[in-house]
């Protein structure tokens, strides 16, 4: 019966109330260091070994924020390390920031009013890491949840809540690893340089400018394989670097050739090495089937590389002026070439399903 009041009355508020649009509070007058706040991530159900795997794992969140700025940063398995979030209060933008060994870039978006609304919950607060905070009832995907939080900060930080105050504890959920629960377990007042909320040397678009580079990314892409798929595969000649000699001329006259494009500093690469190890032990009795890796890098950082993790296909270092030839950009890139020298398979980018979806294309070819 309560849950059913509950739902009543946020069905109700989610019709009619007003659109709340402050970002800043009095009390951020009363700001004069920066705040440290640590949040302690709780699943409802344990991760699995490989789910603390992804980068959608986090077992922490640290806020960083001063009068004008918010830096959310998640803490995990060390994959997203380089990646966190800035809330800049007087442009009223939020930037998505994501570092690798080649770049830094930020995505902007304007501040704009969550979706899931909340009911206050008059004469029910409590203390969570020393302060006092207001409890809201929300709805996360048809549930009832309790949210907590104050205004003791000055600042609005309610990620997909729409409520005053900033998040001391909320519910979110993952479609990959479920229902959890954020909660504050310190605060510390520090006094940190400006740099730390400086964004100068990213490369800044905005979200329309992304969404516009991955359309038309997607579009070469499509492109790219309408042209490969069916052609004559371009030959190169190399050694790998265990010093045995490649030519592709001559293996093609008998062999499936398969080919891997990488970089030792991609992660999705990283991730779809067990699945082409598989790969290439399942056909070890066939002797014309040819597994061949073309990595980017030097011979020094690739061996550096390799005792982390082990790739079995034979190994070409520095293969850049390779990739040209087939005219790649994007890693990993995964193409099976058959016995008549013609490209047969070209894949862009970590697919989980890339060790069955090569293995038919293998299969057929060795049955014609």
């Amino acid at each position: 019966m309560k849950n059913s009041l509950i739902l009543f009355t946020l069905l109700f508020i989610l019709s009619s109330t007003s659109v709340f649009s402050q970002w800043k509070y009095e009390n951020l007058k009363n700001l004069k260091q920066d705040v440290v706040i640590n949040y302690t991530i709780t699943y409802d159900k344990k991760p699995t070994d490989k789910q603390k795997t992804s980068s959608s794992y986090a077992r922490e969140i640290v806020v960083i924020l001063d009068q004008d700025h918010l830096l959310e940063r998640k803490i995990g398995n060390g994959k997203s390390l380089g990646n966190f979030s800035l809330y800049n209060y007087k442009e009223e933008k939020y930037y998505q920031c994501y570092e690798s060994s080649s770049s830094k870039n930020a995505i902007s978006f304007d501040f704009k009013e969550p979706i899931i609304e909340g009911v206050l919950q008059e004469g029910e607060q409590k203390q969570i890491a020393g302060l006092k905070c207001d409890k809201y009832i929300s709805l996360l995907k048809g549930k009832p949840v309790e949210v907590y939080t104050t205004k003791k900060m000055g600042l609005r930080y309610i990620k997909n809540y729409n409520i005053p105050g900033l998040l001391m504890q909320y519910r979110g959920y993952s479609k990959y690893l479920g229902f959890y629960t954020v909660k504050a377990t310190k605060i510390q007042f520090l006094k940190l340089p400006k740099e730390t909320y400086s964004i100068a040397d990213y490369n800044v678009i905005s979200n329309k400018e992304y969404q516009d580079r991955i359309k038309e990314s997607k579009q070469k892409r499509e492109k790219l394989l309408a042209e490969s798929i069916g052609k004559k595969s371009p030959s190169f000649y190399a050694r790998t670097i265990e010093n045995k000699k490649i030519s592709t001329k001559k293996m093609l006259e008998n062999d499936i050739v398969v080919l891997n494009f990488w970089f030792t500093a991609c992660g999705p690469c990283k991730s779809e090495i067990p699945k082409l190890n598989a790969l290439k032990e399942q056909y070890q009795d066939s002797e014309n089937v040819k597994f061949i890796a073309i990595g980017l890098d030097n011979k020094d950082a690739i061996e550096k590389f390799l005792i982390k993790y082990p790739l079995t296909y034979d190994i070409v270092d520095e293969g850049r002026w390779i990739a040209s030839k087939f005219d790649i950009t994007s890693y990993p890139t995964n193409i099976i070439i058959d016995k008549q020298g013609n490209i047969q398979f070209f894949e862009i980018g970590y697919k989980s399903s890339i060790k069955s979806m090569m293995t038919n294309k293998i299969d057929e070819l060795l049955d014609e």
